[in-house]
């Protein structure tokens, strides 16, 4: 039944909007959770966190997210169903903390992230067309924050 803990780091004035306004009837027991995750790119031969480089030397990843409901921590990203150019498919990620950093989050943000991971995926495609599991995901976290906590991005 409390202010939201982050307080102004939620970046809105209301301290109850991470409960919906209604700290009585909503709570968030699951206690603002989110993850930003990386796992290496098996296609490319990768281990630990992350694959690569890349051509320009930056070194490539899967990436998706993860939030804490209920005191279950679920995963959503984008991941392809056949060749590198095909239609999109939810990956199989899965929580692992070698791999995910925490991040300031809210009910709202959480929720979003769990109506987007329901939604169909958009083709999938590493360069050109098509989107990626990090566009997806920043795509989705970029969505989210909006809605929820009024910035137009999040930071990783």
């Amino acid at each position: 039944m409390g202010e939201d803990p982050i307080g102004f780091d939620s970046g809105d004035f209301n301290f109850y909007r991470y409960v919906e306004n209604s700290p009585i009837i909503f709570n968030d027991s699951a206690g603002l959770e989110a993850y930003n995750c990386t796992a290496p790119l098996h296609a490319l031969g990768g281990s630990g966190l992350k694959s690569g480089p890349d051509l320009w030397g930056n070194p490539l990843y899967h990436q998706y997210s993860c939030v804490k409901i209920n005191g279950k921590i679920v995963c959503g990203g984008q991941d392809r169903s056949d060749g590198p150019y095909s239609p999109g498919k939810p990956s199989k990620d899965t929580f692992n903390p070698k791999r995910c950093k925490k991040r300031k989050s809210n009910t709202c943000f959480e929720k979003c992230l769990i109506e987007k991971w329901k939604q169909p995926r958009p083709d999938y495609g590493l360069i050109g067309p098509g989107t990626n599991c990090q566009e997806y995901d920043d795509d989705a976290n970029d969505d989210c924050f909006k809605k929820c906590l009024g910035k137009d991005k999040w930071t990783k």
